[in-house]
């Protein structure tokens, strides 16, 4: 396998990563993660650096890489702030939305997003709807050049900071998924109101809920064409998953490594408790996890970036890579024992953050639905 590995463009990028990664996000990231709000400097920061435009072109202020380049960002950022994860997230899917609205929606929004001015958020889930994504209930009614939009959304991630939101409705419940149309839709226009969650983790991404009371809405901030609207969500969903997975098993490996140097110096019984299998092998089940899940997701982004179809590869990453990132955590988290368990160390709040990631986009049997129908066919699915 000659292409096996980075190439020398996405090394320079990992190092580049890296760079940002200790120079801007690790400072300060564990009292971060307990506040309400992500400062909008360090997303500005991101932008100026490039990790907001990754998908978004050079006219519009973009410096555009490759899936493998999102994969990288999702991982190493994971490592040292979770959080931050999110915002080259959503700007990837805010590109995907918006570069398919009006060319004078894109002149307008597109840079704002590069640059980091302008937090886009995805609404799809619904009280009432979740993983069945073709059972929206909020409506999009056509008026003239406009559309009336009204409903709820709810666990929208960064929901609260958002500026502007990737918002899906059906135009026609009777057409279910030919019917999701997917608008961008700016969060400061009348109609619109929001309430904050208390979350017991993901806290300074402040998710929340979205509703939209009569919100009229120009049709150029429409994505693609009526109807289109759930096969948009499919494309930004494959790779979206791959990047949560990353951001998950990024933080897994940090567990890990803190456990690693807390065994070699925490002695019992005259000798490091790393000396122990106990705790050894403990960790080395959970070392040898986390890379077959890394390489599987970087495998999906791969796939992507070759033209290939990674659907497959990509529910798999998103079933496995938090399941395995979440265990990992957990051995970290009782090798340390009580010192893992003071708020005064990460470990404690990452595990909690990990634990939104088993059903963020997708939990993991949905996930393992998706795998059925692509390898044995739709007529296998429990509701075909």
């Amino acid at each position: 396998m000659p292409e096996f590995g980075l190439s020398e463009a996405q090394l320079m990028f990992k190092q580049k990563t890296q760079d940002f990664a200790d120079r801007v996000l690790a400072p300060g990231a564990k009292e971060r993660c307990k506040q309400n709000q992500y400062p909008r400097k360090i997303v500005q920061q991101m932008g100026k650096e490039g990790f907001q435009g990754l998908w978004i072109p050079e006219d519009y202020g973009g410096q555009p890489g490759d899936a493998v380049m999102l994969g990288i960002t999702a991982e190493e950022f994971g490592k040292v702030d979770h959080a931050a994860t999110l915002f080259p997230l959503e700007a990837f899917g805010a590109a995907v939305i918006v570069g398919r609205c009006h060319p004078e929606v894109q002149r307008e929004w597109l840079p704002r997003i590069a640059c980091g001015e302008v937090i886009p958020c995805f609404g799809i889930t619904e009280p009432e709807c979740g993983s069945d994504a073709t059972a929206l209930r909020t409506r999009a009614a056509r008026d003239g050049d406009y559309y009336i939009l009204n409903g709820e959304k709810t666990s929208i991630t960064l929901g609260m900071q958002g500026d502007l939101a990737g918002i899906f409705a059906t135009v026609d419940p009777a057409k279910k998924a030919k019917g999701i149309t997917c608008f961008a839709v700016p969060l400061d226009i009348p109609g619109v109101s929001r309430t904050s969650f208390v979350d017991t983790g993901w806290i300074s991404l402040d998710r929340s809920s979205v509703f939209l009371d009569n919100v009229r809405i120009s049709s150029k901030y429409r994505a693609g064409e009526e109807g289109q609207g759930f096969r948009l969500a499919l494309e930004d969903f494959d790779i979206f998953r791959v990047m949560l997975a990353l951001s998950a098993l990024g933080m897994a490996e940090s567990s890990l490594d803190e456990a690693f140097d807390y065994s070699k110096s925490r002695h019992a019984w005259g000798r490091p408790i790393l000396k122990f299998e106990g705790v050894s092998f403990r960790l080395i089940e959970s070392l040898t996890r986390v890379e077959a899940a890394r390489l599987l997701c970087y495998k999906a982004m791969w796939l992507h970036d070759q033209g290939l179809p990674f659907a497959k590869e990509s529910a798999m990453s998103k079933y496995l890579g938090p399941v395995v990132a979440v265990d990992a955590i957990h051995n970290a988290f009782l090798t340390l024992g009580h010192v893992g368990y003071s708020a005064e160390y990460p470990l404690e709040q990452r595990l909690r953050d990990a634990l939104g990631y088993e059903f963020a986009d997708g939990t993991a049997d949905i996930m393992k639905l998706n795998i059925l129908r692509i390898v044995a066919g739709r007529e296998y699915l429990p509701y075909a």
